[in-house]
Formats: structure tokens, sequence, C-alpha cells
């Protein structure tokens, strides 16, 4: 994840990963089975008060709208810039 986000200047939230999987498990993300384990590749938005605002499962990271999905999702949880929080 650092070397993903190494690449831009800023970024207005936070990235994590689960290497572990212990989130994924926890939240369905994340499968054992008996023939191997399953990564559904599922995307969470965590809001400031540490509520899952968002969940995109799973995330279609080649589908140009689940792009525009995450944005909107973000934009309903981030200020905008020239507002200030409350």
């Amino acid at each position: 994840m650092h070397a993903y986000r190494d690449q831009y200047d800023e970024f207005p939230f936070l990235f994590g990963s689960d290497a572990g999987a212990a989130l994924g498990k926890q939240y369905g993300a994340f499968i054992d089975r008996p023939s191997g384990a399953l990564d559904n590749r599922t995307l969470f938005v965590v809001d400031v008060e540490g509520r899952v605002a968002y969940v995109a499962a799973p995330f279609r990271e080649i589908d140009p709208m689940a792009y525009d999905e995450l944005g909107d999702a973000l934009e309903r949880i981030v200020p905008p810039a020239d507002e200030p929080e409350n």
C-alpha cells in the first residue's frame, strides 16, 4: 500500500490493508475454504467516527462506475475543502 500511496502527493484519507485477513474474516470479505482462502476484494469506507459508511463487495477495480460510486460515497462523508467540518 505504501508504494501505491507514495506515487501521489496527497490523499484526504488513510489507506489500510488487511495482510493477515483478520478484519476480512470479521466482516465477511475473506473466506476460508477447504480448496483455499478467497479474498473478494471488498472495499470499505470508514467515516471519521469509525463507522462503515460504504461497502463495495466486491470492489470492481476495472469498472469505471465503481470509482464514480466510491467518489459519491466519499463526497457524502468528507466535507468540501472550502467548508469547515461540524
